[in-house]
C-alpha cells in the first residue's frame, strides 16, 4: 500500500486508501473533480499496475465534483 501512497502523492493527490486484501484496495475521493482526481486517480493506478473494477458515488450535487468509492484490482 505505501507504493501507492507515495504515487498518489508524488503527483498531488492525497487520498485515503484501504487494503482490501493483498490484490484489493479502495480508494476514497471525496469531493474530487471528475477530471483532475477521479480520472488521475484511475490512470495513475494503472501506471502501478492497479485497475478499477468499481466505483460507487457516494455523493453528488450535479457539479464537476462529487464522492466516490474506487475499487481497485493489482493486475501484474
Amino acid at each position: 500500500m505505501e507504493e501507492i501512497y507515495k504515487h498518489l502523492k508524488k503527483h498531488g493527490l492525497f487520498h485515503e486508501v484501504c487494503q482490501l486484501n493483498q490484490n484489493e484496495v479502495q480508494i476514497h475521493i471525496i469531493w474530487g473533480d471528475w477530471k483532475h482526481d477521479h480520472a488521475l486517480t484511475d490512470y495513475l493506478m494503472r501506471e502501478i499496475g492497479w485497475i478499477r473494477t468499481n466505483q460507487i458515488v457516494t455523493e453528488e450535487n450535479g457539479d464537476d465534483s462529487y464522492s466516490s468509492i474506487h475499487y481497485y484490482t493489482k493486475i501484474n
